[in-house]
């Protein structure tokens, strides 16, 4: 082999070997071509997804919302009734006795002050409300101030009783002898109009739901309240006396819970007392 063989030889290996490495270093900046190629694919879509899932996210919370105020505005604004009957519902849960009533919490004051008017023009009533029950023995008298005068007007009960605050209590007389729009008569008037002694509760025209006002002077305000219960008691003899233990009941305070209760006789000789008791859903200014 001559030497221009040789060289001819050394010189195709080294071609050989620059091609070689060219070719490499092609293959090579293909194959980053292609991973910047692939890197910044899976950057765009990436981007792409959280841009999708925020778009996503807007949007639900766009259907929400209006899911929201589509509600509301298929539901009826509340009317004061509604407000009120709310109030009544949660006053009847509050049955925790705050305050039993005693003897002594009787308010036998002789005090000729009218205090304010009870209205339940349902049933016709409208009466004057004297301060204290007197101190009568419930005889016939022309006494203004005794107890059977003051009964034919309604009678606060409990000595410092509240309005709103309290169970407020008060009495009065019925007469069978009178128009049944006299006194508490108009507590026993039926749905037939009919007037007439121990008349059966369901029979009444009074019934629960009814409301009753009492318009109080000290403080220019009318309270509206809603009968709850109507019962009758008749009472039991204890050691020889006749016991209204409906009634006695009937003058305990509930804790949160301001209450009015109306009571008077359902007959002629006093043996049996209509008890109403009614709760307090609203007050309002006396114009």
């Amino acid at each position: 082999m001559t030497s221009d063989d040789n060289f001819r030889r050394s010189d195709h290996l080294r071609k050989k070997k620059q091609k070689q490495k060219s070719n490499w270093y092609a293959s090579l900046g293909m194959i980053l071509l292609l991973l910047s190629v692939l890197i910044s694919c899976v950057i765009y879509f990436q981007k792409a997804d959280v841009s999708t899932i925020k778009n996503l996210g807007e949007a639900k919370s766009s259907l929400e919302s209006a899911s929201e105020n589509s509600s509301q505005a298929e539901q009826p604004t509340q009317t004061i009734s509604q407000i009120e009957d709310a109030r009544f519902a949660q006053a009847l849960t509050q049955t925790e006795v705050a305050k039993i009533a005693q003897l002594p919490d009787i308010d036998d004051a002789a005090d000729e002050t009218i205090i304010g008017r009870v209205i339940c023009p349902e049933i016709g009533l409208d009466l004057p409300i004297w301060q204290g029950m007197g101190i009568g023995d419930g005889e016939p008298s022309d006494e203004p101030t005794s107890q059977y005068q003051r009964f034919m007007k309604a009678v606060s009960v409990k000595k410092n009783q509240v309005l709103g605050r309290d169970n407020f209590v008060l009495g009065a007389h019925t007469s069978f002898f009178d128009s049944s729009d006299k006194y508490f008569n108009p507590l026993l008037s039926q749905k037939n109009d009919n007037f007439e002694e121990n008349p059966q509760l369901e029979n009444l025209k009074l019934h629960n739901g009814s409301v009753i006002y009492v318009k109080q002077n000290v403080d220019q305000c009318e309270y509206k309240f809603r009968v709850s219960k109507i019962v009758a008691d008749y009472g039991q003899e204890i050691d020889g006396e006749v016991v209204f233990t409906q009634l006695n009941d009937a003058h305990n305070d509930f804790k949160n819970r301001p209450q009015l209760t109306l009571y008077a006789c359902t007959d002629k000789l006093g043996s049996g007392r209509l008890i109403v008791q009614a709760e307090l859903v609203g007050t309002s200014e006396i114009d």
